[in-house]
Protein backbone atom coordinates (compact mmCIF):
# COMPACT_ATOMS: atom_id res chain seq x y z
CA UNK A 1 0.00 0.00 0.00
CA UNK A 2 1.25 3.47 -0.73
CA UNK A 3 1.91 5.83 2.09
CA UNK A 4 1.80 9.90 1.68
CA UNK A 5 5.21 9.66 2.15
CA UNK A 6 5.85 7.22 -1.13
CA UNK A 7 4.56 10.40 -2.76
CA UNK A 8 5.01 14.20 -1.64
CA UNK A 9 3.99 17.20 -2.74
CA UNK A 10 7.84 18.44 -2.34
CA UNK A 11 11.32 17.40 -2.01
CA UNK A 12 13.54 19.76 -0.38
CA UNK A 13 17.01 19.46 -1.63
CA UNK A 14 20.21 20.63 0.13
CA UNK A 15 23.77 19.53 -1.54
CA UNK A 16 26.42 19.76 0.92
CA UNK A 17 30.54 19.63 0.61
CA UNK A 18 32.91 19.96 3.65
CA UNK A 19 30.29 21.83 5.81
CA UNK A 20 28.96 19.83 8.71
CA UNK A 21 28.32 22.07 11.37
CA UNK A 22 26.66 24.15 8.88
CA UNK A 23 24.32 21.49 7.83
CA UNK A 24 23.94 20.51 11.18
CA UNK A 25 22.26 23.71 11.53
CA UNK A 26 20.59 23.44 8.33
CA UNK A 27 18.80 19.81 9.16
CA UNK A 28 17.51 21.36 12.61
CA UNK A 29 15.69 23.88 10.53
CA UNK A 30 13.33 22.13 8.50
CA UNK A 31 12.17 20.20 11.68
CA UNK A 32 9.76 23.46 12.44
CA UNK A 33 8.10 23.87 8.79
CA UNK A 34 4.37 23.78 8.86
CA UNK A 35 4.06 21.64 5.91
CA UNK A 36 3.27 18.36 7.28
CA UNK A 37 5.48 15.87 7.35
CA UNK A 38 4.32 13.32 5.24
CA UNK A 39 3.81 16.25 2.49
CA UNK A 40 8.01 16.49 2.08
CA UNK A 41 11.00 14.80 1.79
CA UNK A 42 14.74 16.43 2.40
CA UNK A 43 17.52 15.04 0.21
CA UNK A 44 20.82 15.37 0.98
CA UNK A 45 23.56 14.65 -0.99
CA UNK A 46 27.45 14.56 0.51
CA UNK A 47 29.35 15.50 -2.60
CA UNK A 48 32.47 13.82 -2.01
CA UNK A 49 32.18 15.43 1.58
CA UNK A 50 34.08 13.78 4.87
CA UNK A 51 32.77 11.12 6.84
CA UNK A 52 32.18 13.54 9.57
CA UNK A 53 29.34 14.79 7.55
CA UNK A 54 28.02 11.78 6.65
CA UNK A 55 27.28 11.03 10.04
CA UNK A 56 25.72 14.08 11.06
CA UNK A 57 22.95 13.49 8.32
CA UNK A 58 22.69 9.41 10.05
CA UNK A 59 22.31 10.77 13.13
CA UNK A 60 19.14 13.19 12.12
CA UNK A 61 17.61 10.58 10.19
CA UNK A 62 16.84 9.01 13.63
CA UNK A 63 15.92 12.03 15.34
CA UNK A 64 14.64 14.39 12.83
CA UNK A 65 10.92 13.03 12.38
CA UNK A 66 10.86 13.99 8.86
CA UNK A 67 11.86 11.90 6.06
CA UNK A 68 15.23 12.41 5.59
CA UNK A 69 17.38 10.79 2.66
CA UNK A 70 20.76 10.78 2.66
CA UNK A 71 22.51 10.34 -1.28
CA UNK A 72 26.36 10.16 -1.71
CA UNK A 73 27.59 11.98 -4.92
CA UNK A 74 31.25 11.05 -5.71
CA UNK A 75 31.78 12.95 -8.68
CA UNK A 76 32.86 16.91 -7.54
CA UNK A 77 30.55 19.34 -8.27
CA UNK A 78 27.50 20.45 -7.06
CA UNK A 79 25.64 20.13 -10.39
CA UNK A 80 26.28 16.43 -10.07
CA UNK A 81 25.25 17.03 -6.57
CA UNK A 82 21.92 18.24 -7.49
CA UNK A 83 21.73 15.99 -10.54
CA UNK A 84 22.38 12.89 -7.90
CA UNK A 85 18.68 14.26 -6.22
CA UNK A 86 17.00 15.51 -9.05
CA UNK A 87 17.00 11.61 -9.84
CA UNK A 88 16.53 10.45 -6.36
CA UNK A 89 13.07 13.27 -5.90
CA UNK A 90 9.80 11.37 -5.83
CA UNK A 91 7.92 14.66 -5.82
CA UNK A 92 6.21 16.68 -8.61
CA UNK A 93 7.94 19.90 -7.57
CA UNK A 94 11.95 20.14 -6.17
CA UNK A 95 13.09 22.84 -4.10
CA UNK A 96 16.52 23.29 -3.58
CA UNK A 97 18.13 25.30 -1.27
CA UNK A 98 21.91 25.55 0.26
CA UNK A 99 23.69 24.23 3.55
CA UNK A 100 23.99 28.04 4.89
CA UNK A 101 20.43 28.71 4.19
CA UNK A 102 17.39 28.82 6.60
CA UNK A 103 13.89 28.57 5.13
CA UNK A 104 10.81 30.51 6.70
CA UNK A 105 8.95 28.09 8.81
CA UNK A 106 6.71 28.73 5.98
CA UNK A 107 8.88 27.88 2.43
CA UNK A 108 7.53 24.33 1.80
CA UNK A 109 3.78 25.54 2.50
CA UNK A 110 4.15 28.42 0.18
CA UNK A 111 6.38 26.83 -2.56
CA UNK A 112 3.26 23.97 -2.51
CA UNK A 113 0.28 26.61 -2.54
CA UNK A 114 2.63 28.03 -5.73
CA UNK A 115 2.83 25.21 -7.53
CA UNK A 116 -1.08 25.37 -7.18
CA UNK A 117 -1.00 27.46 -10.24
CA UNK A 118 -0.57 25.72 -13.25
CA UNK A 119 1.76 28.26 -15.23
CA UNK A 120 4.24 28.21 -12.35
CA UNK A 121 7.13 25.97 -14.05
CA UNK A 122 9.81 27.93 -11.68
CA UNK A 123 9.20 29.50 -8.40
CA UNK A 124 11.78 31.70 -6.85
CA UNK A 125 11.90 34.05 -3.74
CA UNK A 126 13.81 36.31 -1.77
CA UNK A 127 17.56 35.59 -0.49
CA UNK A 128 18.13 37.61 2.83
CA UNK A 129 21.61 37.51 3.94
CA UNK A 130 22.94 37.60 7.91
CA UNK A 131 26.46 38.44 8.34
CA UNK A 132 28.17 37.74 11.26
CA UNK A 133 28.91 40.11 14.08
CA UNK A 134 32.46 40.66 13.24
CA UNK A 135 31.41 41.60 9.89
CA UNK A 136 28.74 43.88 11.02
CA UNK A 137 30.90 45.28 13.50
CA UNK A 138 33.73 46.11 10.54
CA UNK A 139 31.81 49.13 7.73
CA UNK A 140 34.13 48.48 5.23
CA UNK A 141 33.59 44.55 5.54
CA UNK A 142 29.92 45.19 5.74
CA UNK A 143 29.99 47.30 2.53
CA UNK A 144 31.52 44.12 0.80
CA UNK A 145 29.23 41.90 2.27
CA UNK A 146 26.42 44.10 1.25
CA UNK A 147 27.39 45.19 -2.18
CA UNK A 148 28.63 41.12 -3.35
CA UNK A 149 26.89 38.93 -1.21
CA UNK A 150 23.76 41.37 0.15
CA UNK A 151 19.98 40.25 -0.41
CA UNK A 152 18.17 39.32 -3.75
CA UNK A 153 15.05 40.89 -3.17
CA UNK A 154 14.35 42.61 -6.80
CA UNK A 155 10.87 42.47 -6.68
CA UNK A 156 8.10 43.69 -3.77
CA UNK A 157 5.03 41.77 -5.77
CA UNK A 158 4.28 38.14 -6.88
CA UNK A 159 5.96 38.66 -10.85
CA UNK A 160 6.66 37.02 -13.64
CA UNK A 161 10.25 37.05 -14.57
CA UNK A 162 11.11 37.19 -18.13
CA UNK A 163 14.63 38.79 -18.73
CA UNK A 164 16.59 39.95 -15.78
CA UNK A 165 16.63 39.33 -12.08
CA UNK A 166 16.71 35.50 -12.52
CA UNK A 167 16.09 33.54 -9.33
CA UNK A 168 19.53 32.23 -6.97
CA UNK A 169 19.85 28.55 -6.50
CA UNK A 170 19.81 29.04 -2.62
CA UNK A 171 16.23 29.53 -2.96
CA UNK A 172 14.73 27.61 -6.27
CA UNK A 173 11.98 25.67 -7.07
CA UNK A 174 10.25 23.87 -10.21
CA UNK A 175 8.43 21.36 -11.26
CA UNK A 176 10.36 17.73 -12.03
CA UNK A 177 9.13 18.03 -15.55
CA UNK A 178 11.62 20.73 -15.93
CA UNK A 179 14.30 19.13 -14.90
CA UNK A 180 13.45 15.41 -17.21
CA UNK A 181 12.93 18.32 -20.44
CA UNK A 182 15.90 20.28 -20.41
CA UNK A 183 18.54 17.65 -19.22
CA UNK A 184 18.82 18.75 -15.41
CA UNK A 185 21.92 20.74 -14.29
CA UNK A 186 25.03 21.39 -16.92
CA UNK A 187 28.21 19.86 -15.36
CA UNK A 188 30.62 22.75 -16.58
CA UNK A 189 29.09 25.36 -14.18
CA UNK A 190 28.36 25.75 -11.02
CA UNK A 191 31.15 25.11 -7.53
CA UNK A 192 33.46 22.14 -8.04
CA UNK A 193 35.37 22.11 -4.47
CA UNK A 194 39.12 23.75 -4.82
CA UNK A 195 40.44 26.98 -5.55
CA UNK A 196 38.17 27.31 -8.58
CA UNK A 197 34.15 28.60 -7.86
CA UNK A 198 32.45 28.83 -10.70
CA UNK A 199 28.70 29.90 -10.96
CA UNK A 200 25.85 30.47 -12.94
CA UNK A 201 24.73 26.92 -12.64
CA UNK A 202 20.64 28.11 -11.67
CA UNK A 203 20.87 31.03 -13.98
CA UNK A 204 21.49 28.59 -17.07
CA UNK A 205 19.16 25.95 -15.89
CA UNK A 206 16.46 29.13 -15.98
CA UNK A 207 17.37 30.31 -19.05
CA UNK A 208 17.22 26.93 -20.41
CA UNK A 209 13.73 26.51 -19.18
CA UNK A 210 12.39 29.40 -20.73
CA UNK A 211 13.85 28.54 -23.80
CA UNK A 212 11.92 25.42 -23.85
CA UNK A 213 8.48 27.00 -22.50
CA UNK A 214 8.61 27.38 -18.94
CA UNK A 215 7.17 30.22 -17.49
CA UNK A 216 9.31 31.71 -13.67
CA UNK A 217 7.87 33.88 -11.32
CA UNK A 218 8.97 35.27 -7.83
CA UNK A 219 7.23 35.47 -4.70
CA UNK A 220 8.49 37.64 -2.28
CA UNK A 221 6.50 35.28 0.90
CA UNK A 222 9.04 32.40 -0.21
CA UNK A 223 11.95 33.38 1.69
CA UNK A 224 15.07 31.88 2.70
CA UNK A 225 17.80 33.31 5.18
CA UNK A 226 21.72 33.04 3.97
CA UNK A 227 23.63 33.27 6.83
CA UNK A 228 27.41 34.27 5.02
CA UNK A 229 30.57 33.12 6.70
CA UNK A 230 33.31 35.52 7.50
CA UNK A 231 35.59 34.42 5.42
CA UNK A 232 33.48 34.90 2.38
CA UNK A 233 33.63 38.39 3.23
CA UNK A 234 37.29 39.60 2.51
CA UNK A 235 39.01 41.08 -0.18
CA UNK A 236 40.90 37.94 -1.37
CA UNK A 237 37.39 35.89 -1.09
CA UNK A 238 35.68 38.71 -3.02
CA UNK A 239 38.28 38.88 -5.66
CA UNK A 240 38.18 35.62 -6.36
CA UNK A 241 34.65 35.58 -6.80
CA UNK A 242 34.60 38.26 -9.26
CA UNK A 243 37.37 36.34 -11.59
CA UNK A 244 35.73 32.93 -11.37
CA UNK A 245 31.99 35.04 -11.49
CA UNK A 246 33.81 36.49 -15.13
CA UNK A 247 34.72 32.53 -16.62
CA UNK A 248 31.65 31.51 -15.26
CA UNK A 249 29.87 34.50 -17.08
CA UNK A 250 31.68 33.92 -20.37
CA UNK A 251 30.95 29.88 -19.95
CA UNK A 252 27.53 30.58 -19.69
CA UNK A 253 26.32 33.42 -21.92
CA UNK A 254 29.28 33.36 -25.02
CA UNK A 255 30.76 29.52 -24.86
CA UNK A 256 29.33 28.24 -27.24
CA UNK A 257 29.21 30.96 -29.97
CA UNK A 258 32.95 31.43 -29.13
CA UNK A 259 33.88 29.06 -32.22
CA UNK A 260 31.87 30.80 -35.06
CA UNK A 261 34.07 33.31 -37.30
CA UNK A 262 35.38 36.28 -35.93
CA UNK A 263 33.24 36.05 -33.06
CA UNK A 264 36.41 35.29 -30.67
CA UNK A 265 37.50 38.63 -32.04
CA UNK A 266 35.11 40.30 -31.05
CA UNK A 267 34.60 38.85 -27.28
CA UNK A 268 38.05 39.57 -26.85
CA UNK A 269 37.28 43.24 -27.86
CA UNK A 270 34.44 43.26 -25.79
CA UNK A 271 36.07 41.72 -22.42
CA UNK A 272 39.01 44.27 -23.27
CA UNK A 273 36.72 47.45 -23.02
CA UNK A 274 35.01 46.11 -19.91
CA UNK A 275 38.85 46.09 -18.43
CA UNK A 276 39.74 49.47 -19.53
CA UNK A 277 36.32 50.95 -18.41
CA UNK A 278 36.45 49.44 -14.81
CA UNK A 279 40.39 50.13 -14.94
CA UNK A 280 39.33 53.92 -15.60
CA UNK A 281 36.78 54.02 -12.97
CA UNK A 282 39.22 52.68 -10.61
CA UNK A 283 41.89 55.36 -11.48
CA UNK A 284 38.79 57.79 -10.96
CA UNK A 285 36.99 56.78 -7.62
CA UNK A 286 40.73 56.20 -5.91
CA UNK A 287 39.88 58.25 -2.75
CA UNK A 288 36.25 56.67 -2.66
CA UNK A 289 37.06 53.44 -0.89
CA UNK A 290 33.26 52.09 -2.07
CA UNK A 291 33.48 53.30 -5.39
CA UNK A 292 37.38 51.86 -5.54
CA UNK A 293 35.80 48.92 -4.49
CA UNK A 294 33.43 48.06 -7.07
CA UNK A 295 35.63 49.07 -9.45
CA UNK A 296 37.72 46.44 -8.61
CA UNK A 297 34.99 44.04 -8.75
CA UNK A 298 34.60 44.71 -12.78
CA UNK A 299 37.94 44.97 -13.56
CA UNK A 300 38.49 41.65 -12.43
CA UNK A 301 35.65 40.34 -13.28
CA UNK A 302 36.46 41.44 -16.86
CA UNK A 303 39.83 40.23 -16.42
CA UNK A 304 38.29 36.33 -15.86
CA UNK A 305 36.26 36.37 -19.11
CA UNK A 306 39.16 37.36 -20.60
CA UNK A 307 41.15 34.57 -19.22
CA UNK A 308 38.25 32.00 -20.05
CA UNK A 309 38.04 33.09 -23.88
CA UNK A 310 42.02 32.56 -23.80
CA UNK A 311 42.19 29.29 -22.10
CA UNK A 312 38.66 27.29 -23.25
CA UNK A 313 38.22 26.56 -26.85
CA UNK A 314 35.23 24.50 -28.13
CA UNK A 315 32.27 23.99 -26.43
CA UNK A 316 32.81 22.93 -22.74
CA UNK A 317 31.75 19.14 -22.14
CA UNK A 318 28.82 18.52 -19.85
CA UNK A 319 26.81 21.04 -20.95
CA UNK A 320 23.08 20.33 -19.97
CA UNK A 321 24.19 16.65 -19.25
CA UNK A 322 23.68 14.74 -16.15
Amino acid sequence: MTSAIDTPAVSAVICTWNRTELLRSALESFLRQTLPVNDWELIVVCNNSPEDTRRAVIEAQSACGYRLILIDEPRQGKCSALNAALAAARAPVIACTDDDCRPALDWLERIVAGFAAPEVGLLGGPGISVFRPDVAADSRRLFLGQRFLGDYRPYEEFVEIVRDNPPLGLNLSFRAEVARVIGGFSTYLGPAGGQQQLCREDTDFIRRAQAAGFRVFYDPDVVVSHHVESERVRWEAIRRMAFDGGESVYRERYQKSAGRPGRRLTLALRFALEYCYALARLIVFAPSYRRRMVARFRLTSAAGKLSALRRLRGQIPGAGSK
